[in-house]
């Protein structure tokens, strides 16, 4: 039997990567279930991972024409008083809620704040308010919370934030903006100033290989590749066959350069934690060649 300290992987320490690439699917450290078909999987033990101070990634991966596609989310432990940055997919409930009660370690949630409020950012929001009947939820105000997610949670345990403005959550300092890509209206993405942290949505999403789905960026050669960038963003947003790319690129510029993001978290790939200059540039640029190759189909305008 596993321990559940043994599934807790600090990643500051380095990894094997040479056996980590060569054991086969389902034998190797830790997890290896993950990736596997969710209808088909008969076992599972789960990949939690320490991201950077007291922020965990837990998360599983389904498989798809493009290769794998991570639905993680994230838990800020906040010393005690933990928050939960959206609560993963009712797909893989069993496996999640393990994983969710082996971070949390006894302590009981505060906060959920949803990126929005679709299944796979959303889907075990019923089981994590049954287990924890007080918890509160965080939405966008754009959003409709007694249509998106009642009769979940009473009202009065649903808490609007304004696009755009700072608050002291659960002793935190928190910001909420406004998704500057998004597949939903009232999609929000949100920054942690004491890890450093944008949690971003579907936004810098990504499709990898089956043998890197736990890596996070500095664990690869190279990062995450412009290509693997492009073919997510081009499936899940298709507004940009819309997009002036220029425009689009100058308002993600002023957000880095106005907050201090030294990760980004997506939910739909692992995090980010290094070289985030690079990384915008290489999403500023997936963009721009969707924009351009429906532009060269003649599909913008359609």
């Amino acid at each position: 039997m596993v321990e559940p300290n043994q599934l807790l992987e600090d990643a500051t320490q380095p990894r094997d990567r040479s056996s980590f690439l060569e054991a086969p699917l389902g034998r190797r450290k830790h997890s290896r279930l993950v990736c596997a078909n969710p209808f088909l999987r008969k076992e599972y033990l789960g990949v939690i991972r320490l991201v950077a101070d007291d922020l965990y990634q837990i998360g599983e991966c389904v498989d798809g024409r493009h290769g794998h596609e991570a639905v993680r989310f994230y838990v800020l432990k906040n010393d005690g008083r933990p928050i939960l940055i959206d609560c993963g997919s009712q797909l893989h409930r069993s496996e999640s809620m393990k994983e969710l009660d082996q971070v949390l370690a006894g302590s009981t949630p505060e906060y959920v704040f949803l990126t929005h409020s679709e299944l796979p950012h959303s889907g075990n929001l019923e089981t994590i308010a049954s287990n924890w009947p007080h918890i509160h939820v965080i939405v966008s105000s754009i959003m409709l919370p007694y249509i998106e997610i009642a009769p979940v949670l009473p009202l009065e345990q649903i808490d609007t934030v304004s696009p755009g403005t700072t608050q002291q959550i659960a002793g935190r300092e928190v910001s909420f903006l406004d998704a500057l890509l998004k597949d939903q209206p009232g999609s929000q993405w949100i920054h942690d100033p004491k890890t450093g942290t944008l949690f971003t949505g579907d936004g810098f999403g990504y499709y990898h290989p089956a043998e890197v789905c736990e890596q996070f960026s500095d664990e690869l050669e190279d990062g995450i590749p412009e290509q693997w960038f492009s073919t997510y963003h081009r499936d899940a947003f298709k507004f940009l066959r819309w997009v002036t790319p220029e425009k689009l690129n100058e308002v993600l510029d002023n957000l880095f350069q106005r907050r201090d993001v030294k990760i980004v978290a997506p939910i739909h790939g692992n995090a980010i934690r290094r070289d985030i200059s690079e990384h915008v540039n290489r999403l500023k640029q997936a963009v721009t060649s969707i924009c351009m190759q429906y532009r060269k189909e003649g599909l913008n305008l359609r």
